[in-house]
């Protein structure tokens, strides 16, 4: 009984442990390829907004994929 205690623990703290660590590995990865390749959200955003022709052009080919 005292040894299937002790395996829980060491399991809880190992689980712990992993996700702490898969956290900050995804978390660099991310900023990684974000400034890899060059992702400008606050541009892209920006030129949306005030090209509404191309940003409708968008949404129509979204909806066509969508609909496939």
């Amino acid at each position: 009984m005292f040894g299937s205690v002790m395996l829980d623990v060491a399991a809880e703290h190992v689980s712990g442990w992993y996700k702490h660590e898969v956290h900050a590995i995804n978390l660099t990865l991310g900023i990684s390829l974000a400034v890899f390749i060059n992702v400008d959200t606050f541009l892209q955003t920006q030129f949306l907004r005030y090209n509404p022709a191309v940003r409708e052009k968008i949404v129509e080919a979204a909806n066509a994929a969508a609909k496939n």
